[in-house]
């Protein structure tokens, strides 16, 4: 009886192993992950990072603007002609024509 019973554990984490497997692919496929980051002066940032394409779309002060992902040793960057987006360590910083428009620690 407890080798049956052994079987059929082990069928079931062999069966949940590799549903896993094929659904960690598909999830691979869509990796969108959305963020809504406040700061201390109520101002608010809505991230949508689409990391197979290597893009975010950034929705701030009403203004909507798709930026590209840069390459950093560490942190995440993205930028485009008119925003610069990097967080590191924790603290976000968003840049607009070069000048601080919003940061959160």
């Amino acid at each position: 009886m407890k080798s049956k019973s052994l079987l059929i554990a082990a069928t079931l984490i062999s069966v949940f192993i590799a549903s896993s497997c094929n659904n960690s692919g598909k999830d691979r496929e869509r990796n969108v992950v959305n963020a809504t980051i406040i700061n201390d002066d109520n101002m608010k940032i809505q991230m949508s990072f689409d990391n197979k394409n290597g893009t975010a779309t950034m929705i701030f002060m009403g203004d909507t603007t798709v930026l590209h992902q840069d390459t950093t040793a560490s942190g995440i960057k993205y930028s485009n002609s008119v925003y610069r987006y990097n967080e590191w360590h924790g603290e976000v910083v968003l840049e607009k024509d070069g000048k601080v428009v919003f940061t959160k620690k």
